[in-house]
């Protein structure tokens, strides 16, 4: 972690009696870059050497869906509120563009941290055995608006059989959706049918994970997987994630979704 990342105050030495300043923004933490903090002690699970293999691997996965909500909710918030040209500080003294430049040093410290945890869990998983029976990419995109453009431009340069998109599940009005814990996948969206064969290869899963899952159909939103599946980048593509509904800004799931989605996934790669 990074050195300024959300620094206690230090307590007053014995003996002394410490007078807080009551008008100073030293009293406050930065929502955003505390944030990240705490998005640090998810990922330092990973490298917990104590948690087995697959726990850390699942760690790793919650450290880097939780970075991708952030920027599509909190750093699309703070563009939002630069674009429509607010300069008032937060409570903590910083404006939506000093916080957005601190979002950007700390994010990238830990976006490379990630990055090296997968090569060392991946590593450790090698050793113990645990080899997929084809060739496997996992690929973190973090930002939404970049993460169809990396997806296009992976599978041109990368020969692929099958395309998976691991993202949030909307949760619309008038949807069959639940915040139980299950899984979502796409069954379409707006412009696809996904690979019917596919998601039940996921169904079947889920159910040796302990799980189910929920089969969300879209009229509005679109996939990664349908931009790879238009551009002919991979015979099979399917979406699968997490529900999710918004409420007063922020997306709300259950907790309990992250390790069966994990779990589900494993057991899919464990027999692909």
């Amino acid at each position: 972690m990074s050195d300024n990342v959300a620094q206690l105050p230090t307590a007053s030495p014995a003996g002394t009696k410490s007078v807080p300043d009551l008008a100073s923004v030293d009293r406050f933490l930065n929502r955003e870059v505390s944030w990240l903090a705490f998005n640090w002690r998810v990922l330092e699970e990973a490298a917990n050497v104590n948690q087995p293999l697959l726990e850390r691997l699942r760690f790793l996965s919650i450290s880097s869906t939780n970075l991708n909500e952030f920027f599509m909710v909190r750093v699309a918030g703070l563009k939002g509120q630069i674009a429509a040209g607010v300069v008032t500080p937060s409570q903590d003294g910083l404006t939506p563009a000093q916080q957005l430049a601190a979002i950007r040093r700390e994010a990238s410290v830990l976006i490379a941290a990630q990055q090296n945890r997968w090569r060392e869990v991946g590593a450790a998983l090698r050793d113990a055995g645990v080899t997929p029976r084809r060739t496997l990419h996992l690929c973190f995109l973090v930002q939404e608006e970049s993460g169809l453009l990396g997806a296009k431009g992976w599978v041109r340069r990368n020969e692929v059989e099958t395309f998976v998109a691991v993202d949030s599940t909307p949760m619309p009005r008038g949807t069959d959706l639940t915040l139980d814990g299950r899984p979502g996948t796409w069954s379409r969206d707006s412009q696809v049918h996904f690979d019917q064969r596919l998601i039940a290869e996921f169904d079947a899963a889920a159910g040796r994970a302990g799980t189910q899952l929920q089969y969300a159909v879209y009229t509005a939103a679109a996939s990664d997987a349908t931009g790879v599946l238009q551009v002919g980048g991979a015979e099979r593509c399917a979406t699968i994630g997490y529900p999710r509904e918004n409420s007063h800004g922020y997306e709300v799931v259950r907790w309990s979704v992250f390790g069966h989605l994990t779990a589900t996934l494993g057991e899919w790669v464990a027999t692909y």
